[in-house]
């Protein structure tokens, strides 16, 4: 319907920065003309919609305009809170907790069955990945050292059981691969570096200011990339018994049924001694094809354990 993508143009255009006619065009499936149409539409309708010529020239919300609470339904408030509350309940964070309440006043009452009945159709639990209470003191103090540029000391056990003595420059709080990492300037090995949250022990606040660079984890990842290649490919075989667990945990990997039924799976995992312990807890079902040394340490370690037995 033309209000349907009226309303998504206008939020569009509030979340990104100019636009093209053909971009909007393409991302709605309509031609150049009807979207010139449905700025004309929105002209006259207030939007302060402004344009401009050139190379990087397009359409535009003028700064400062925002929609109101009448354009947010009951559905999308629903999203909002449950995505907020699932994320608090694997990283507890007051300021967080402050944005829920502040989501469930807009709410009202008057939305309150509304919610009740649709969380019997959706529940998101994250608890599992919990940093633990042990963490909660760390955590606290790092996202304080981020937000006033300070500082901090800790301990910290690598994926591979070395334990250092760390002063970094934190930048970032990061969700990936299933954990809470921290993102900053490592003095230590003078690079940045990801921290895991679950491993860093004793933080400390040194009392030091740092001046913060203009980088951010999205861009360093990017960066690292180009430097170092990406993510090694691995490739798992996997016995046919094992095809619905294959394809409920690894449903975004490639994967080839080989004619005895096996499932031969590629994916890509950070290399460390969880990558061991995932590919081990399979025991017999599956072989390591590639890269060959990883097939090497995953021999070594099963003979190590053969040894204890």
């Amino acid at each position: 319907m033309k209000i349907d993508r009226l309303l998504a143009i206008v939020l569009h255009l509030l979340n990104n920065e100019m636009t093209s006619a053909r971009e909007l065009a393409g991302k709605f499936g309509v031609s150049q003309r009807t979207i010139q149409r449905d700025i004309d539409s929105l002209c006259s309708a207030g939007i302060p919609v402004v344009s401009s010529l050139g190379a990087r020239g397009g359409f535009g919300i003028m700064p400062g305009y925002s929609i109101n609470r009448q354009m947010v339904d009951t559905d999308d408030l629903f999203f909002i809170i449950t995505s907020l509350e699932s994320i608090y309940s694997t990283f507890e964070n007051g300021a967080l907790a402050d944005t829920i309440e502040k989501m469930r006043a807009i709410a009202g009452k008057t939305d309150k069955h509304k919610f009740e009945k649709k969380k019997e159709k959706l529940y998101i639990d994250f608890s599992s990945l919990h940093i633990g209470r042990k963490n909660s003191n760390n955590q606290g103090l790092i996202e304080n050292a981020i937000d006033n540029c300070r500082v901090i000391s800790f301990k910290y056990t690598s994926s591979r059981g070395k334990r250092t003595v760390r002063n970094v420059e934190p930048y970032t709080i990061v969700f990936k691969w299933y954990s809470w990492y921290l993102f900053g300037w490592c003095r230590l090995r003078n690079d940045y570096r990801l921290f895991r949250l679950s491993r860093i022990k004793d933080a400390a606040d040194t009392g030091e200011r740092f001046f913060r660079k203009e980088v951010d984890f999205e861009e360093h990842q990017n960066k690292y990339r180009e430097r170092f290649g990406d993510i090694p490919l691995i490739k798992l075989k996997f016995i046919p018994e094992m095809k619905y667990i294959v394809e409920e945990y690894f449903r975004d990997s490639s994967q080839d049924i080989l004619e005895d039924g096996s499932i031969l799976m590629s994916v890509k995992i950070p290399e460390d001694y969880w990558l061991y312990g995932m590919i081990l807890s399979y025991g017999d079902a599956v072989e390591v094809i590639e890269p060959v040394h990883i097939r090497e340490i995953i021999k070594n370690i099963a003979g190590k354990i053969q040894e204890k037995y």
